[in-house]
């Protein structure tokens, strides 16, 4: 479904990531991790067009979008939830979740998206004309899960989603997650710090260090190296 080749990104000049390369299949979970700097938000911002590649090529589902605008990202079935969150304050939990769904022009199917988050997410409908800055870290959250399904993705990107949040919280939104694949069929890749947990959820990772690609296999396989225990684990 995705295919990132040779990539390489800079900041002002100075390279952030190296010759990366990962795919993700149709309906898997796939994790990138690593320390905090590795570069693994660079590489979601480049996949979904808010940084340029300086060299290498993007595909998604067969064309190559690494010379597309955001939007056309977006329109073509590509996701991005922003470490951070990053949702309109000010504005309500209901005028969050309108605005992820501002490429779509029935109004009948922008009501249908709704109740499908709203269905995922209970909470959200009892805030649901609530100011967005006035929610917990973890309703936030939802709140950027949500607004990121109302422009009905097939690649759903997510970076550092339990950053900030309380491990009851976690565990919930990994809970989501999971139910995004296995009960709606979309397929994940999840940036996250959390190593043990993005490992234990995903099918597939790489990991990444200082830039660049430094191993990859089954997650599975991956929580029993000896390597990534010692290293990210604290084993």
């Amino acid at each position: 479904m995705l295919s990132v080749k040779n990539i390489q990104v800079s900041y002002d000049g100075v390279p952030a990531v190296h010759d990366a390369s990962f795919r993700v299949e149709e309906k898997e979970i796939v994790s990138i991790v690593g320390s905090n700097g590795a570069g693994k938000t660079t590489i979601m911002r480049t996949i979904a067009g808010i940084l340029p590649v300086d060299q290498g090529e993007i595909t998604f589902l067969g064309d190559r979008i690494d010379g597309l605008p955001s939007y056309e990202r977006v329109a073509r079935g590509l996701a991005l939830i922003p470490e951070g969150r990053h949702i309109f304050g000010k504005l309500s939990v209901h005028e969050n979740l309108l605005l992820g769904a501002y490429l779509e022009m029935s109004n009948e199917e922008i009501e249908s998206r709704l109740d499908r988050v709203y269905k995922l997410f209970p909470r959200l409908w009892e805030r649901k004309g609530q100011k967005s800055e006035t929610l917990s870290g973890g309703e936030q959250q939802m709140l950027a899960i949500g607004r990121g399904l109302m422009s009905q993705p097939t690649l759903l990107m997510l970076d550092e989603p339990s950053l900030g949040l309380m491990p009851k919280l976690v565990t919930q939104v990994f809970d989501v997650i999971q139910r995004l694949r296995d009960e709606e069929g979309l397929t994940i890749l999840l940036v996250e710090q959390n190593v043990y947990n993005a490992l234990e959820l995903s099918d597939r990772a790489y990991v990444l260090q200082n830039g660049r690609m430094v191993t990859e296999g089954k997650a599975s396989e991956l929580l029993e190296s000896d390597v990534i225990r010692k290293a990210y684990l604290g084993m």
